[in-house]
């Protein structure tokens, strides 16, 4: 939704004015102290730079279903598992994380609001680590194997994204 919404930013006329056009301090250019999207403009750039840098985004599809001991109101998932995860978590909430086998090498850390970057330990599951008994089941009875892997975010002053991918991403 936020990906999409992102668009909303960039035009005027959705509220009657009858015309199209991207000027003034309700439009683009998002910056000066006029314009009271420029939280929200930082906030899509923030996103933009971890879709683009960070991630295979186009691979990835909804896993909430990976997530165990946090509010499902307040974190989310977006997985292509075994190779890459995103999870956005409000506010610095935590979270486990049921993850394939694999060496998990390039992680970060993302202050959603600010884009600063904090590293993540490399994070290495076993493929004895992962069982069928702890399997995560997906909603239509499917089973993915995955070691619950718990984690806390930086602080929980701001909401945070984690993100995690194998060395082959």
């Amino acid at each position: 939704g936020c990906v999409t919404a992102a668009a909303s930013f960039c035009w005027r006329g959705h509220a009657g004015e009858n015309a199209l056009y991207a000027r003034g301090p309700e439009c683009l250019p998002f910056h000066g102290p006029d314009n009271p999207y420029v939280q929200s403009s930082l906030a899509v750039d923030v996103l933009s730079e971890v879709m683009s840098r960070d991630l295979a985004f186009q691979r990835m599809e909804p896993h909430d279903f990976l997530l165990t001991g946090h509010d499902p109101l307040r974190t989310w998932c977006l997985a292509e598992p075994g190779r890459q995860y995103l999870v956005f978590s409000t506010a610095g909430e935590p979270f486990t994380l049921h993850v394939r086998e694999g060496d998990y090498v390039r992680n970060v850390w993302v202050n959603t609001k600010t884009g600063a970057r904090q590293p993540s330990p490399e994070l290495r599951v076993a493929a004895s680590e992962v069982t069928t008994k702890k399997s995560v089941v997906m909603p239509d009875e499917r089973r993915i194997g995955g070691k619950g892997v718990p984690f806390t975010p930086p602080d929980q002053s701001t909401d945070w994204v984690l993100v995690l991918r194998t060395g082959a991403n």
